[in-house]
């Protein structure tokens, strides 16, 4: 457990560069690190190469709802 948070410490900002792809808590920490991001009127930071190979790219918008109304609301 150790090893998967430490790979999500060290390449929440570029996933794709990480060893393995499966959605795990790099891909929780580099989603919300970026969302935030977003909110914060910073560049988009999805490494959109990452959650393709996922499949997960076009869940973007639909986590940018969830923030929209649980966090931002």
């Amino acid at each position: 457990y150790a090893e998967r948070i430490t790979r999500a410490i060290r390449y929440h900002h570029t996933p794709s560069d990480a060893p393995e792809g499966d959605f795990d808590c790099l891909t929780s920490v580099h989603m919300a690190e970026s969302l935030i991001s977003e909110e914060d009127g910073n560049d988009n930071s999805f490494d959109i190469k990452y959650l393709e190979g996922l499949g997960i790219e076009d869940k973007i918008d639909k986590w940018r709802g969830i923030i929209a109304e649980k966090v931002i609301a």
